[in-house]
């Protein structure tokens, strides 16, 4: 499994809710740029080819959208 980390797993599982890159950079409180940089490095990092896998990995393997365990 590619380690990802906290803010990776938040733009996943916002992008696997259906979000657009504006409606995750609303949440989140970031431009819309950074959004799409995370879902681009996201893609990259996963060796994604479009949104779509992105959005079917985030189902699959729906521990990498869970956020992480504060401490």
């Amino acid at each position: 499994a590619v380690p990802l980390s906290g803010r990776a797993r938040e733009v996943l599982a916002l992008l696997a809710e259906g979000l657009t890159a504006d409606e995750v950079a609303q949440r989140l409180g970031i431009t819309r740029e950074t959004a799409n940089t995370h879902r681009r490095n996201l893609m990259r990092k996963l060796g994604l080819r479009n949104k779509a896998e992105l959005i079917r990995y985030a189902l699959t393997h729906e521990a990498a959208t869970k956020p992480p365990a504060r401490q």
